[in-house]
């Protein structure tokens, strides 16, 4: 049976524990859902100390490219296994698991979800993969790189959603399949923001020129690093 590989860059350590169990309440099958962390510090890894499989990162700056660069390019599981980069403020849908099967029963690649963030059909231009999901072997195909680490935080989403489809692997059922695995984000209102969110929004300018001038590089020098 396929396996989930939950890949998981943490640094609100309390939320992550929070967001975590309603992850595994809502899962039907807890025993093919596998997680990997990635943490800042020996001390934050520490705190996760219930959790096996835990990279500490030792960033300098706040941002989840980097940790998500680290998940992915160490990963080695099955082709036709689930992967899913997840983030403290995503809830999924009751039975997301089993959803998931579903959706990728005969199909290889990318899963576009609905957020409760973006307007599916009104996106087309600037959409962002704010919740990626796919196969390994789709993975594989973007060089096992799904956020460019010239990126520190945003806009890296936004790329991975040009190389999908530029590579024909992406299913976007937005339209029509109303599921949504929900981004509590600051900037709909549904959490308050904080001294994270405030390092992150730091950053949205440099991110903004780097997606710019990586937007007119060809897929392929888009995925080499």
């Amino acid at each position: 049976m396929k396996q989930f590989y939950i890949l998981w860059a943490t640094i609100r350590l309390s939320m992550f524990k929070e967001t975590f169990n309603i992850w595994m309440q809502r899962c039907i099958n807890k025993d093919i859902v596998n997680t990997r962390l990635a943490v800042n510090t020996q001390e934050q890894r520490d705190e996760l100390n219930e959790f096996k499989n835990v990279i500490i990162t030792n960033q300098s700056h706040v941002g989840t490219v980097y940790p998500a660069y680290l998940l992915t390019t160490t990963l080695e599981v099955n082709p036709e296994d689930i992967v899913i980069f997840a983030s403290d403020d995503f809830y999924p849908p009751q039975g997301w698991d089993e959803y998931l099967l579903s959706k990728f029963k005969d199909f290889d690649g990318a899963f576009f979800v609905r957020d409760g963030y973006q307007t599916p059909g009104n996106d087309s231009i600037k959409a962002s993969i704010t919740i990626p999901i796919m196969t390994y072997s789709c993975l594989c195909k973007l060089n096992k790189v799904l956020y460019h680490p010239d990126y520190i935080h945003y806009y890296a989403d936004t790329e991975l959603y040009t190389n999908l489809l530029e590579l024909g692997v992406l299913k976007d059922d937005r339209i029509k399949d109303l599921t949504t695995f929900e981004h509590m984000n600051c900037v709909t209102g549904k959490r308050k923001s904080d001294e994270i969110d405030a390092k992150y929004n730091s950053t949205i300018y440099t991110d903004m020129a780097t997606y710019k001038r990586r937007l007119y590089l060809s897929l392929e020098s888009r995925l080499v690093i």
